[in-house]
Order: C-alpha cells, then sequence, then structure tokens
C-alpha cells in the first residue's frame, strides 16, 4: 500500500489539520478476539516493514508505552502510542469492531475503536501531543464514534471521517457558467 504523506505544508511541518490526519489514516475491519490481538493487527495493517521496521519493534515499543498507562481516550475508544526508531512522521490506523474488544479498563470494559500511531523518534515530541489533540478533535462525540463502528465498510467509515475533518463527500455542483467552459 503506498500511505498518503503524513507532512504538510503549514509552517510547522505537520499534518494537524483533520483533513491531512484523515488523509493519513487507514481504517480497517479486522476480527479480534481481544486487545492484544487488535494491536497485533493494526500493527500489521501499518505496512513499517517496507520501511526497515520490524512489527515486533511496534510492539514491544507500544507494549513499553502501555505499561505505563492504558490509552483510553473516551467511552469505547483507545489509542496505543509509541515513538519508534523510524525516519518517518507518523503512521495511523484505526480499527473498528461492533463487538468490541476488553482493553483491561474496569470502567469502560469493551472498546469499539482503537487508533494506533506510531511516531519516528526524531519528531516524537513535536507530533505525539499535536496527533493526540487532533485525534480527540476528531472524535469527540459518543454519537460520532458510534457512526463510525457501525458504518457498513471502511470506505464508508472514511467518508464519514472526511465529512467531519470539512471536505464534503458530495459532488460539487454545477453551474451554467462551468457548462460553458
Amino acid at each position: 500500500m503506498i500511505w498518503p504523506t503524513s507532512q504538510s505544508s503549514n509552517r510547522s511541518g505537520f499534518a494537524a489539520g483533520l483533513l491531512d490526519l484523515v488523509k493519513a489514516m487507514r481504517i480497517v475491519d479486522v476480527p479480534a478476539r481481544s486487545r492484544q490481538a487488535a494491536i497485533r493487527s493494526l500493527v500489521r495493517a501499518m505496512d513499517l516493514e517496507a520501511e526497515g521496521v520490524e512489527q515486533q519493534e511496534v510492539l514491544d515499543a507500544i507494549d513499553r508505552r502501555e505499561a505505563t498507562a492504558r490509552t483510553i481516550v473516551d467511552k469505547g475508544l483507545a489509542s496505543p502510542h509509541a515513538g519508534i526508531d523510524w525516519h518517518g512522521d507518523f503512521r495511523i490506523v484505526l480499527w473498528r469492531s461492533r463487538a468490541g474488544v476488553e482493553y483491561c479498563i474496569p470502567d469502560d470494559p469493551r472498546v469499539h475503536l482503537i487508533v494506533l500511531f506510531v511516531v519516528g523518534r526524531e519528531r516524537r515530541g513535536h507530533v505525539h501531543l499535536r496527533l493526540l489533540a487532533a485525534l480527540a478533535e476528531l472524535l469527540d462525540t459518543d454519537d460520532f464514534r458510534r457512526q463510525l463502528v457501525e458504518a457498513r465498510d471502511t470506505q464508508a467509515a472514511h467518508q464519514i471521517l472526511l465529512q467531519k475533518a470539512g471536505l464534503s463527500a458530495e459532488p460539487p455542483t454545477r453551474t451554467a457558467l462551468d457548462v460553458l467552459e
């Protein structure tokens, strides 16, 4: 898979805008019965091996980060993340499941959306917090997250995200002047 760019032309060089974030995000529907299985599937979907990063290295980095605190952003939503030895900016994958998985959190027994991201170590401090803030803005309500989980497929989920980010899924209307050109 060719990944969309994870950089923008803004002053900071980071895609902090919601539209850039959504364009860089890959969405997967992969059956998983556990938190660990879901995270393994997300790491595999990142396809970082093509860039010289072993899956186990990513899994170990996620495990180290998650050992300090499980990253539950809101009800039904987790966002595990880590910095890795990689020259890229960031890679992000969204997993969704109607059934959800247990995530070892007493007050939030099942997670239905997992947004896993990794950032290159050189950019970790700069990118990490901006990604978390953009994700919080994008996935801000229970109703919106429910729409993503219940979307018929990954393309429909992606369209929902694009609409939230400000890109209409409807084709632009043509005017009489457009026809004359």
